[in-house]
Formats: C-alpha cells, structure tokens, sequence
C-alpha cells in the first residue's frame, strides 16, 4: 500500500545543525584580518590575525586574486584555498561574498592531510603579509 512521504521541517533544530557542522565562517576585513569567526574556524585561525597567515605563496596570491573578484564584481563566488598548519593541510571550498566593507567566508573541508613539513620562514610571510596590505589598500 502506498505511503506518503513526510518531509520534516528543519526550523527550530538550529542547535543540532550548529553540533554536526564543520563548516568554517570568517567575517574579513579588506585587508583579511579575521574579524568574527565561528568555533569550528577557531580551532585553527584567531580574530585579529591574518586570514593569509596560513597559506603559501601561490595560494595567497590565489586568495588576493578571489577577494578582489569579489569586491569588484559584487557576486558570490565558490573558490578552493589550501591552509596549511603545522601538523595539518586542509583543501577548503569557500563561498564568499562583499557587504558593508566586509568579506563573508563559509567554508568546508573537502581534503585534509596530517603530518606535513613546515610553513615558509618568517621573513616569507612578513613579504607575503606586506604585499597583501599594499593590494588591499587599493580597495579601501
């Protein structure tokens, strides 16, 4: 005998998504410091850092590249970006969009590897991170 099929509404189960969820939100500011971010990004970027921090060269010039799409064209865009942290690599699939002078980041985990060599030296990043400033301050 035929059955009819029930689709259970989702309203009101906001904490049981938020417990099951591993996506990472960031709110940026133009020149990627991370403003707000949620736990589950918090386990490895804090507020008032750099969202660039973690990145290699060819990624964060990939990253300046995105979020200047970004803030030109007004859209949403989805884009990959790898992180790379001390004891582990993670390929992320970003959606991101501009409002009110702010980048809006959600982004999932779609590859993750452990145990890798460590990120480029200081002075890299210090190259990496000024060079991000200089390109920013074109959108400010």
């Amino acid at each position: 005998m035929y059955q009819s099929l029930y689709t259970a509404e989702i309203e009101g189960f906001e904490d049981e998504f938020k417990e099951v969820s591993s996506e990472w939100r960031f709110v940026l500011a133009n020149d990627g410091e991370v403003i707000s971010l949620n736990d589950e990004a918090a386990r490895w970027f804090q507020r008032g850092t750099s969202f660039f921090l973690h990145l290699d060269e060819e990624e964060c010039k990939k990253a300046i590249i995105l979020l200047k799409s970004i803030f030109l064209q007004g859209k949403i865009f989805e884009f990959n970006l790898t992180h790379q942290f001390d004891s582990h690599i993670f390929t992320v699939s970003y959606n991101g969009k501009y409002k009110n002078g702010k980048f809006f980041l959600l982004g999932s985990c779609v590859i993750i590897q452990s145990q890798i060599p460590s990120m480029a030296c200081g002075i890299r990043k210090s190259f990496l991170i000024s060079s991000i400033l200089m390109l920013f301050s074109i959108m400010i």
